[in-house]
């Protein structure tokens, strides 16, 4: 039997003879990365039909993101045909055609498509319903902080906390992840979007400068300093996004390395405040740190304490470093608490030069790399949660994070197809940071190239004296 396979709506249509399926394109825009079950088809025009060699009626794609913005408008992203489509465009559905790497989404075809998507187009579709702001906001948390975010901003306020639809967010909970899921470049857009930096804890005057965004842009409601700001926020936090966005191990690492361990951001962010606070030099600030944080008024001390970080003003003497430190560390505390990861960031970032590389500070900046790796983990971006779990490792070394890497390693090694060279990379890094993790003490170990030689070598030895040794017993007989 041959079905015919209206591709979207999925009716089949009984015609004579014969095994396959017929499927057309019936949307006014293009398709793409179309499988209709084992069959890749790959990109069908509007009204294009094509003859499939399966009985399978499952049929699943994308539209082509240049033609998204239209798509939204004439096929109806609340209709359950139309939902998965719409979805798997917006990155937030495994790719059917191209799903890249497994345990890596940031390698899919198109997590790809949208991290180089023009968003002019994209920005002007922000607009109408739930439905559709939730999924343009699921699109730009995998796209650069840019034009679609800086609108998603502007069109939906932080209480907009209405369901988009059966197992949708809300809009605002969908912008909430893209703000997070780009960390540090998404704080310069925050200036145009007060209510959206109150929300994410950029609310405090000169936090931003952490990111070396000039002016505080973020906490005083103007502008930022056009691409500059924007490009030093993207540069000077790398892992902030690194993990999720990129996927990629080195950038948690080198976020633990040289971000926050080191302090890099202190010098921006002194650039973008630098000044003294109102009545008085360094120790009267120390001194209204110290009273704010004894009358238990911690909200105020940490406030306090940024321009003074900012403006590298606490290293007069260790007493007054310890107030400060405290200080923002009850700010890092606080916003990590909240689950504003990329605003305990700033925070740390200030605090990093202040407080010095002590087992503390460490532990508290490993807690929120922790916490990425932990909620890329749940979304099965395995990638990037194991580049998150290095950077704890690095800061901490504690065995919890130890397992929590070696965990991630392992179950991405075994998503791998057998004999990859990935999987074995992964599974002896694993070994190599804990091979106590259940997921790798059941894996036995592989063998490397210099064993395997060596017991090829014994084996063939052994093979030649049995073999010498079975000639003489037969010449005797």
């Amino acid at each position: 039997m041959i079905a015919h396979l209206l591709l979207l709506a999925l009716v089949p249509v009984a015609l004579p003879a014969g095994e396959g399926a017929e499927v057309s394109n019936p949307a006014p825009v293009a398709v793409e990365a179309v499988r209709v079950g084992p069959v890749l088809v790959g990109r069908l025009a509007p009204g294009e039909r094509r003859l499939v060699a399966t009985a399978s009626l499952a049929v699943a794609g994308r539209f082509a993101l240049a033609d998204w913005p239209r798509a939204l408008d004439a096929c109806e992203p609340a209709d359950a045909a139309w939902t998965p489509w719409h979805l798997r465009t917006a990155g937030a559905l495994p790719d059917a055609g191209d799903p890249g790497i497994a345990g890596a989404p940031a390698t899919a075809g198109h997590r790809r498509a949208l991290a180089r998507a023009d968003q002019t187009a994209l920005a002007a579709a922000v607009r109408g319903p739930a439905v559709r702001l939730t999924l343009l906001a699921e699109a730009a948390r995998h796209a650069p902080a840019g034009p679609l975010l800086a609108r998603l901003l502007v069109a939906v306020a932080p209480g907009d906390g209405a369901p988009a639809g059966p197992g949708l967010a809300s809009p605002a909970e969908a912008v909430r992840r893209a703000i997070e899921g780009r960390g540090a470049e998404a704080v310069p857009l925050l200036g145009a979007a007060p209510a959206w930096a109150a929300d994410r804890g950029f609310d405090v005057p000169g936090l931003a400068g952490a990111f070396g965004v000039a002016g505080s842009a973020a906490a005083d409601g103007g502008a930022a300093d056009g691409g500059a700001a924007a490009d030093d926020a993207a540069d000077g936090g790398a892992a902030a996004d690194g993990g999720a966005a990129d996927g990629g191990a080195a950038a948690g690492g080198a976020t633990a390395d040289g971000g926050t361990a080191d302090g890099g951001t202190a010098d921006g962010g002194a650039a973008a405040d630098g000044g003294a606070t109102a009545g008085g030099g360094a120790a009267a600030d120390v001194a209204r740190i110290a009273a704010a944080l004894g009358a238990a008024r911690f909200d105020e001390a940490a406030t306090l304490a940024v321009p003074v970080a900012l403006g590298g003003r606490a290293a007069s003497g260790a007493e007054a470093a310890a107030t400060v430190c405290a200080a923002l560390d009850l700010g890092a505390q606080r916003a990590t608490q909240a689950e504003r990861l990329t605003a305990a960031e700033a925070w740390l970032r200030l605090a990093a030069p202040v407080c010095g590389p002590t087992a503390a500070f460490r532990d508290r900046v490993a807690r929120v790399w922790r916490r990425r790796g932990d909620a890329a983990f749940g979304e099965g971006d395995l990638e990037a949660a194991a580049g998150w779990y290095r950077a704890a490792v690095f800061m901490d070394r504690s065995d919890l994070d130890r397992r929590r890497l070696a965990e991630a390693l392992a179950r991405l090694a075994s998503l791998q197809p057998s004999g990859s060279p990935l999987a074995a990379a992964w599974m002896d890094e694993a070994r190599a940071v804990d091979a106590r993790a259940p997921a790798v003490a059941n894996v036995p170990p592989r063998l490397n190239d210099r064993a395997r030689l060596a017991i090829l070598a014994l084996v063939a030895v052994m093979s030649l004296f049995t073999f010498r040794q079975l000639r003489r017993v037969f010449r005797r007989a």
